[in-house]
């Protein structure tokens, strides 16, 4: 779960640098303005539904992700994208599975978008 926080946190943080780097071209200010707030909300919901089930528990020492800064904006969506699917195995939590699905689709959008 860690790893899936720090994809995310990472991305969310990417965006929120691209937004403030575009701030004098208006389309892009706001495309990274989109992206950048849709990420907030989708990883609140996961680690929410992590942690209310069982009683987990997050290390927040472990919430490290490697950043690449070589990739091409699309070349990170897509990774981010596949190292956060890599996190989950499908059917063992159905809540878990409708969020990492969101989370997908988020992702999807992201690409589709740039």
């Amino acid at each position: 779960m860690e790893k899936a926080i720090a994809i995310l946190r990472l991305y969310k943080d990417t965006m929120q640098n691209l937004h403030w780097l575009n701030a004098k071209n208006y389309a892009k200010h706001l495309l990274f303005e989109r992206l950048m707030n849709d990420v907030g909300p989708l990883l609140d919901r996961m680690v929410e539904v992590y942690l209310g089930a069982n009683d987990r528990t997050i290390n927040i020492e472990e919430i490290k992700y490697e950043e690449s800064s070589d990739l091409t904006l699309r070349e990170f969506i897509e990774k981010c994208k596949t190292d956060f699917k890599a996190c989950f195995l499908p059917g063992v939590d159905d809540d878990m599975d409708n969020v990492v699905s969101d989370i997908l689709e988020m992702f999807d959008r992201h690409l589709y978008l740039c």
